[in-house]
């Protein structure tokens, strides 16, 4: 899973399938925020 800047791709939750949102949101909120923003 590739991360861009976010004004050149959709809103990330759209662009992930429900397996990866679903592993996403498990992850504890500072290490998810780490992760949107690596």
């Amino acid at each position: 899973l590739l991360f861009e800047p976010q004004m050149h791709t959709p809103p990330v939750e759209n662009t992930w399938n429900d397996k990866e949102f679903d592993i996403a949101m498990s992850i504890p909120e500072p290490k998810r925020l780490k992760i949107l923003l690596m």
